[in-house]
């Protein structure tokens, strides 16, 4: 390290060391002494992990204090939890009772920074149509947007596996843009498996849930922690 400013980019005592690690890391929030990085608490000074992975129980052939398999110039996981990520297209899909068509987005399973899964047309960010000849919406469309999850609920008053999209206060609230095009704060918004992928217009079974292809959904979900239909998993989708 040649300069003061090199330096201090790795210590927790210089203001603008504070600014540059909040601009790259934007969940780390910083105390005195430790870092909240996600689900883990980092010591700067030491260059340390002072608490274990939350999922190392899924990785034992790793240390329990290790960051992306001690990789952290090819793998970034910034929650430190899992990480859904759903890619669909800009419209929705035309349902028109073509099989095959109901999902159209990409899944992806991000955990300790290493994707698990890759799940073509794996789900769907839209909820059903009004009919096979009305392609609009029949219910709110949750906002394009990075949401927190948790599954403690599960889905349908806990009859079904789900990831339940939570606010920064652990309410179960989320932005959404009702079928006229206004904004709305939809509630009780859910990942959980469609009804079929048969291409009718009720075929994702989405009252403005996220919903996954049913012949993937088991594997999606599989990925995380369940007790019956409930569990202790969370993360970012």
């Amino acid at each position: 390290m040649s300069s003061t400013e090199e330096k201090y980019k790795f210590t927790t005592s210089h203001s603008e060391a504070q600014r540059r690690r909040k601009k790259v890391v934007m969940t780390m929030e910083f105390t005195p002494a430790l870092c909240v990085g996600g689900a883990r608490y980092y010591n700067a000074e030491l260059g340390r992990w002072m608490s274990v992975d939350p999922l190392a129980d899924k990785f034992p052939g790793w240390s329990r204090y290790n960051y992306v398999m001690n990789n952290p110039l090819i793998i970034v996981d910034p929650y430190g939890m899992g990480t859904l990520y759903v890619s669909d297209q800009n419209n929705r899909p035309q349902d028109d009772g073509t099989e095959g068509i109901s999902y159209t987005a990409d899944v992806y399973v991000v955990q300790n920074g290493v994707v698990v899964g890759v799940y073509p047309n794996g789900g769907s960010s839209y909820p059903n149509s009004v009919s096979n000849t009305d392609n609009s919406a029949a219910a709110n469309t949750i906002n394009e947007g990075e949401y927190s999850f948790n599954n403690a609920s599960g889905h349908n008053g806990g009859t079904q596996q789900g990831l339940n999209i939570v606010d920064a206060s652990g309410n179960r609230l989320a932005p959404g843009t009702s079928p006229t095009g206004n904004g709305v704060t939809m509630e009780y918004v859910n990942v959980h498996a469609g009804a079929s992928n048969n291409g009718n217009f009720n075929s994702r079974g989405s009252r403005g849930c996220i919903t996954l292809n049913p012949a993937l959904s088991s594997n999606v979900l599989g990925h995380f922690n369940w007790n019956g239909n409930t569990g202790n998993s969370s993360g970012s989708v």
